[in-house]
């Protein structure tokens, strides 16, 4: 297995990066800000996004996290983590923002569309 996957972050097809991939109960001794994807294979071997989020330091973030459980009950094998040691806050959650609206992960309950919200985008209005 590659150690490394591109995502897509948005609905701009230049808009990708490397993430790292981890075993999901990985203990984490660095600190550092990132964006992350809790991940389960699915049967044609791609990846599927089950909790997309942002962190200000991984470690702290991974230590207790409340989506844990849910994540690996659905699934979750391995976390997939991007270092954004050189973006600032605003910069990270703008980029979580964009992914779950890109992916709409299942665990994920912020930053998404309600349905009349997407109609609306669909539609041009």
């Amino acid at each position: 297995m590659n150690n490394t996957i591109q995502w897509q972050l948005s609905d701009a097809e230049s808009d990708r990066s490397t993430f790292y991939i981890y075993p999901i109960d990985h203990h984490w001794h660095d600190k550092f800000p990132a964006i992350y994807i809790m991940a389960k294979r699915i049967s044609n071997g791609y990846w599927a996004p089950l909790y997309i989020g942002e962190a200000k330091d991984i470690g702290s973030r991974m230590a207790d996290h409340e989506r844990y459980d849910e994540a690996v009950r659905l699934g979750a094998t391995h976390l997939h983590v991007c270092n954004m040691t050189y973006f600032s806050e605003t910069e990270r959650c703008k980029i979580e923002e964009g992914a779950i609206g890109y992916w709409n992960p299942p665990l994920n309950k912020q930053h998404k569309e309600t349905f009349e919200e997407a109609i609306a985008r669909l539609l041009g209005h």
